[in-house]
């Protein structure tokens, strides 16, 4: 089997595509730039892909129906090809939102939906692999804050219909001091103590580089990184981090996808959200369980304001369940 890397600079270096099996690796926004591209090279060898694309398989499936990412597959997936898509989280709406988007993801898959509970007739997935020792299992701990969030009628309504928070909302919870010194006093404890390895979600930019700060300020190594970090910063952090060279790792924007690291055994979840997909993302990257190289046990610190019907542990897997029975 040859074995094709099709994003970056490694495109370059092919100049025909080879005979034989292929297995070729692109990521959906590289195939979305080849199929604009103006390079007569590039086009060429991605349309000789399409022609020999048999089965494509897509991770992340959930994001399928995002228009440029819906396009590339569309293309790749010419007459007789078959699409076969991953996901821990089959759907996209949030609580209490509206769930054509996931209706049309069903869609998109032709509405079969294949999973533990159907092959193996477990109740809950996560149940089954935490039993089986492929997920860790997860202490819950709510972190009771006192802060009240003050919602007009329109952020109400809003919230009620399924949207996430305004960033008017994020700046009261970010700049509240109260609930600052609650998260960073129980990370010290965690840190210290509990001698626990800690990935933190925090609720901003400034708010990931504040408490990150002040851990440090306070004898505790912390690093940050968000969306604003350079791709070098972003690294040098997860590779230290990965390392042991410090125990807290704070970020927005930047980890809850395409971010491994087994020995992750204490999730801090400062980041209110009402999105089921993302909320288990954020849980997910504790999960590592022992037979899957990582822990038998991981923390789950849920820091809990007065917002009502937050997303739960569990709810991912079986949330979006009416979307794909029809």
């Amino acid at each position: 089997v040859n074995l094709l890397r099709l994003w970056g600079g490694n495109l370059g270096r092919i100049s025909d595509m080879p005979d034989g099996i292929n297995f070729a690796v692109i990521s959906l926004q590289s195939a979305y730039s080849m199929m604009r591209t103006r390079n007569q090279h590039v086009e060429d060898l991605f349309t000789e892909l399409r022609k020999n694309t048999k089965l494509l398989i897509i991770d992340e499936a959930h994001i399928s129906k995002a228009n440029t990412f819906e396009s590339a597959i569309n293309f790749l997936c010419k007459h007789g090809t078959k699409k076969i898509g991953l996901t821990a989280t089959p759907g996209r709406h949030g609580l209490n939102s509206d769930n054509e988007e996931t209706i049309e993801l069903a869609r998109f898959f032709e509405g079969n939906k294949i999973d533990i509970s159907s092959e193996f007739g477990e109740v809950n997935a996560i149940d089954y692999l935490q039993n089986q020792g492929i997920l860790s299992k997860v202490e819950q701990e709510p972190l009771l804050t006192n802060l009240t969030i003050q919602l007009n009628l329109n952020q109400q309504e809003k919230l009620a219909n399924g949207e996430d928070l305004s960033q008017d909302i994020i700046k009261q919870v970010v700049n509240d001091e109260e609930r600052n010194n609650t998260i960073i006093k129980h990370l010290q404890y965690l840190s210290k103590e509990l001698n626990k390895k800690i990935l933190v979600f925090a609720a901003s930019v400034s708010h990931a580089n504040m408490i990150s700060a002040v851990l440090s300020a306070t004898g505790i190594e912390s690093r940050s990184i968000t969306d604003k970090s350079s791709q070098q910063q972003r690294r040098a952090a997860i590779r230290d981090f990965k390392n042991e060279e410090f125990s807290v790792l704070c970020n927005f924007g930047v980890l809850s996808t395409g971010f491994d690291d087994p020995k992750i055994n204490c999730v801090v979840i400062a980041r209110p959200t009402f999105s089921v997909v993302l909320y288990s993302q954020m849980v997910g990257r504790g999960l590592r369980g022992i037979k899957n190289g990582g822990t038998e046990e991981c923390l789950l610190v849920d820091v809990v304001d007065n917002l009502v019907t937050q997303p739960e542990l569990k709810q991912a897997y079986n949330y979006f369940e009416g979307e794909w029975n029809g």
